[in-house]
Parts: C-alpha cells; sequence; structure tokens
C-alpha cells in the first residue's frame, strides 16, 4: 500500500499530500474507519493528468435492462469490495504520515496504491477491473467502454459499470462462473438485491 521515506527524496516539485481519518458506523452496527486523501491537496500535472469515472452510458443501461427482460434472464447488482484500494498507482506521489502509525519526523508516505480520496482511485479501479473481465472472456463495447459481454457454452452474460457498482444479466450458470473467476483474481465483492 505505502512505504515510508525521507522527505528529503521526493521531487522539489512534489508536495506531501493531506490526509483525513474518516469514522462511520454500518448499517450492521459494525464501526469501519478509512484513511482518506484529500484531493484538494493534488497538483495537476504533477500528481495526476487525464482522469476519468468508468460510467456507464444511461441509454447503454436502459437498452442493457431492456434485453435482459426480453430475454427473461437473471439479474444481479453486485458491489466490488475495496475498489479503490486495488488500483495500481502510475504516478510517484507522497503522503503526510497519519497519526497512529509510528514515524520519525522527517518520513513520509510514498503510495503505491491507490487509496480513498485520490482523484485517480476511480479510473484505477476501472481500468483493473475491465482488465479482469477480459481475461475471463468478454469483449468490451466500442461504443460504450462500461458494458460487457460474453457468450460461452454457459449461455449469454452482460455486464454493464458504474465505477465500483456492477450489474449483469445471464444464466445462473454463467454469473457463477463469472464470480468465481472473479474471486480467483483476488476481486471481493458484495451482492445487493436488484
Amino acid at each position: 500500500m505505502w512505504e515510508k521515506v525521507k522527505r528529503s527524496t521526493k521531487p522539489n516539485d512534489q508536495r506531501c499530500m493531506k490526509h483525513k481519518w474518516v469514522f462511520e458506523i454500518k448499517k450492521s452496527g459494525k464501526f469501519r474507519s478509512r484513511l482518506v486523501a484529500c484531493r484538494h491537496s493534488q497538483t495537476g500535472g504533477v500528481d495526476f493528468t487525464q482522469v476519468h469515472s468508468p460510467v456507464v452510458n444511461d441509454v447503454t443501461f436502459c437498452i442493457w435492462l431492456l434485453f435482459s427482460m426480453m430475454r427473461n434472464l437473471t439479474p444481479l447488482v453486485f458491489n466490488v469490495n475495496v475498489a479503490f484500494l486495488n488500483g495500481k498507482l502510475e504516478e510517484e506521489m507522497h503522503m503526510d504520515c497519519p497519526k497512529g502509525l509510528c514515524h520519525e519526523k522527517d518520513e513520509c508516505l510514498l503510495l503505491k496504491k491507490t487509496i480513498y480520496g485520490l482523484i485517480q482511485s476511480a479510473q484505477q479501479h476501472g481500468l483493473k477491473f475491465q482488465n479482469m473481465l477480459v481475461e475471463l472472456g468478454f469483449k468490451q463495447c466500442p461504443s460504450d467502454p462500461c458494458l460487457f459481454y460474453r457468450k460461452n457454452h454457459l449461455g449469454p452474460l452482460m455486464l454493464v459499470s458504474h465505477v465500483d457498482d456492477n450489474a449483469c444479466a445471464g444464466d445462473e450458470a454463467a454469473i457463477d462462473d463469472m464470480l468465481k473467476g472473479l474471486n480467483e483474481h483476488g476481486l471481493t465483492y458484495a451482492r445487493e438485491s436488484p
């Protein structure tokens, strides 16, 4: 996730990002804490360049929904767990050490992967998720890169992606095969009611 380094080793044109701890109580009553980068302390052109989030077009979603209903396919809605902690960070980024982390006064953190709050976290998760789906035999729609489809001996399967929320429709065997493949790639998810 990160590595402690001396502040003197970071490039002069780069500053250490700020951060904050976010605490919340989940619906189940469990407490959750997250270390979140403060995106306002990122500098364009230094900490990030081109950024986008993988969001399905509303027309594509309507067509996906209509196709699913016409074919009487089984729907599944799922959310990728800790999606923004999975992305590969392409830029060299430094962050101040958070309270509670043992460190020396002149140390900061060199981020190795994306964390919550970074401007490029959604984009990097989308790229990783897209590569996983392609490895599982999905094809990406040329007109909307957030629509994926696959047809094999288990039947047709269509998936739409909206950042870390996904909806797929297909035969149950095809859905189970896809979820098994995602698990084998180390991706965890939570099913939601459609």
